[in-house]
């Protein structure tokens, strides 16, 4: 009984979250997709990733929590130093450093990031 009361709310707070980033999802909204634009805000409040995806993406994180970037750009020489790693591990860290939420969501969810990172932003 307990099982299936917490799957339903789940369930229910991923649709919520869908909902709201499909309506966030215009010029104007907070939502962003994509690897460039998720990882390039800096400003995300909810992280959306999906599971078990077969990924070789890589990015860069510097020594700051929102200090990311694709391995397809150059890190500034502002950064210090940088190290490289996978993809989703590296905005997971530094949407956790920052405060932000996580949501890891099936793929084959209708409305589930189409590269396998997008995101709500705290701000415009």
């Amino acid at each position: 009984m307990v099982a299936g009361i917490a799957r339903s709310t789940a369930a229910q707070w991923t649709a919520d979250l869908l909902a709201r980033f499909a309506e966030e999802s215009s010029p104007h909204g907070l939502a962003v997709a994509g690897t460039d634009e998720t990882l390039a805000t800096g400003r995300v409040a909810v992280l959306l990733v999906t599971a078990g995806r077969d990924d070789d993406r890589t990015a860069w994180f510097g020594p700051e929590p929102a200090q990311i970037l694709p391995t397809t750009r150059t890190p500034p020489p502002s950064w210090t130093r940088h190290d490289r790693g996978p993809l989703t591990d590296v905005a997971v860290r530094a949407a956790l450093l920052t405060g932000a939420q996580v949501r890891v969501l099936d793929p084959d969810l209708p409305g589930a990031p189409a590269e396998g990172i997008s995101g709500l932003c705290r701000f415009r």
